[in-house]
């Protein structure tokens, strides 16, 4: 609500009465939304309560989080953001798609059970998401918190400023294997999807 002057600061306090669950934040000003999430003003807040921390689920090293966002980049390596008229009506897609601002993510994980928070901070893009070995994506929570009970899904899809929680168990990996979280290709119109280049490879590495 309150325009902050370089060199500034406004400190907010304000009481989370929400349930436990995976949100995000972002600034809202007419016409600059979609140009100030690209550049990175954007993040998350997790919401935990004595409810969800009596499931027993994975925490602490075992409790991962992934931001996708797709991105272009010039020659000189710096964002770019265009606004022609296709984009201001489909929206902004990029050619290179981050996983928390890296191009090729890649998670050392041991051969146990994770509980995988992943928020797509795209600006327009919707992904397919699903592991290259064919193990279902075992869904355990969505925006509004755990679900009553664990999904197994081929794929999930996820749109912008969607989260979904997923439920890994790696108790029958070896040291060395690596499993792959990939975006499959799609059609859907304004949805379509992004293979190829969309695949995010080596995000998890067995070591």
């Amino acid at each position: 609500m309150y325009v902050i002057d370089p060199g500034q600061q406004f400190v907010y306090e304000f009481e989370i009465n929400s349930r436990a669950g995976t949100y995000w934040f972002h600034p809202h000003p007419h016409g600059r939304t979609g140009v100030q999430l690209y550049r990175g003003l954007s993040g998350l807040f997790i919401v935990e309560d004595d409810k969800e921390s009596r499931a027993g689920l994975p925490n602490y090293e075992y409790e991962l989080t992934w931001v996708l966002q797709d991105r272009r980049f010039n020659q000189d390596n710096q964002l770019v953001y265009t606004t022609n008229h296709m984009q201001m009506m489909m929206g902004h897609y990029g050619d290179r798609i981050l996983v928390n601002g890296l191009s090729n993510h890649v998670e050392e994980v041991a051969n146990t059970a994770y509980r995988i928070r992943i928020f797509n901070g795209s600006n327009a893009r919707f992904y397919k998401l699903a592991w290259n070995d064919g193990r279902p994506m075992k869904a355990i929570g969505t925006d509004g918190g755990l679900l009553e009970q664990p999904l197994d899904k081929p794929y999930v899809m996820l749109a912008p400023a969607e989260r979904i929680e997923i439920y890994l168990d790696l108790g029958d990996t070896q040291v060395g294997d690596n499993i792959i979280l990939q975006s499959h290709a799609f059609e859907g119109g304004m949805m379509m999807g992004m293979g190829g280049m969309g695949r995010m490879r080596g995000m998890m590495g067995m070591n």
